[in-house]
């Protein structure tokens, strides 16, 4: 490439790379000055309710409940510990394959935060009684018209204690 057309390609990406500084210190500003609302305590007591409703209803081999607290959507998403499922046919169809198996759980450790009103996530470490594991647990949660729907989930096995 002849110096000057390199010439002129370094210029064009301090340009562009000028203009991404300059975007990003923008809207990190604009970020420090709309703080979002983290655990507004009527809200986290909402999400709570509706993660223990979701344990409950997973641990009582309730399918229709553990189906209806997931977003009925081709977006949602769940990783498991042997498969990962891409939207709420397949989500359901996994989980209508896992009726009439029991499944003992005790959460050892919660982790909930909210964002706002709109947004949480909930993240547990629990012992799956009946196999005899440690095993982890993730979920991101909408409140959408309706109610409150986990949007995308994901279950481990380990770390061992």
């Amino acid at each position: 490439m002849a110096p000057v057309a390199l010439l002129l390609l370094n210029r064009y990406w301090l340009n562009i790379s000028i203009r991404l500084c300059t975007l990003s210190h923008d809207v990190n500003q604009q970020h420090e000055d709309n703080q979002m609302e983290i655990n507004i305590p009527e809200v986290h007591a909402e999400i709570t309710a509706a993660f223990r409703r979701y344990v409950k209803a997973l641990s009582a081999n309730d399918i229709d409940t553990v189906k209806a607290l997931f977003w009925n959507s081709e977006h949602t998403l769940r990783y498991g510990t042997g498969e990962n499922l891409y939207g709420m046919n397949a989500i359901s169809a996994f989980r209508d394959g896992q009726r009439g198996h029991k499944i003992e759980l005790e959460i050892t450790r919660l982790v909930i935060t909210t964002f706002d009103r709109d947004f949480a996530t909930a993240n547990c470490e629990m012992q799956r009684l009946d196999l005899g594991m440690s095993s982890r647990m993730s979920h991101s949660w909408v409140r959408f018209t309706e109610d409150w729907r986990i949007v995308a989930a994901h279950v481990s096995f380990g770390p061992e204690e």
